[in-house]
């Protein structure tokens, strides 16, 4: 409840503990006392796995979007090393091809 920021007499009457000689100044209407309650819920359930379901569902939206960021990425680099590797394999075949007029040339 202090998580929730209940106030510490609200607390106290809602968990049934004593507030001493407050109890007769402190006279809350109920649908007060249910809206501190109402703040508090979520921080008192005992099964916090729709929280943690949440929480993770979250967790892993957000790896997905690095993941697919982090593939993009990846894809964009194989695509530049492939033409990357073209370029290089068309310098190799005009260089073979040059070699080989020179060596015709020579045999002249």
């Amino acid at each position: 409840m202090a998580e929730a920021e209940v106030e510490v007499e609200k607390r106290k009457i809602l968990t049934g503990d004593s507030i001493g000689v407050q109890k007769v100044y402190a006279k809350y209407k109920k649908e007060v006392l249910l809206k501190e309650h109402a703040k508090a819920w979520n921080k008192l359930s005992i099964d916090q796995s729709k929280y943690k379901v949440e929480e993770l569902e979250e967790e892993n939206a957000q790896l997905q979007e690095e993941m697919t960021k982090q593939g993009n990425t990846l894809e964009y680099k194989y695509e530049q090393m492939a033409r990357r590797n073209d370029q290089l394999e068309n310098q190799v075949q005009d260089m073979m091809r040059q070699l080989k007029d020179f060596m015709d040339s020579q045999k002249k």
